[in-house]
């Protein structure tokens, strides 16, 4: 129940400093790899493959304005 109440206010404070885009492909790539590590395979599915190119693109673009 800890855990649930600190990942809520890890939420909050993540989308207070980055667009939800990120953070929901973040939080869609975590929850994949829960699956993966329980043994249900999730690479199988292009929802992961989306999601982990949207991650991409949002970091290299912010890498690039701050840089």
């Amino acid at each position: 129940m800890v855990l649930v109440i600190v990942g809520e206010i890890a939420n909050f404070a993540a989308y207070a400093f980055a667009p939800a885009i990120l953070v929901m492909s973040v939080k869609a790539i975590g929850i994949a790899l829960k699956l993966n590590l329980l043994g249900m395979n999730q690479l199988v599915f292009p929802q992961t493959w989306a999601f982990t190119l949207i991650v991409l693109l949002c970091v290299i673009t912010q890498m690039n304005y701050i840089n």
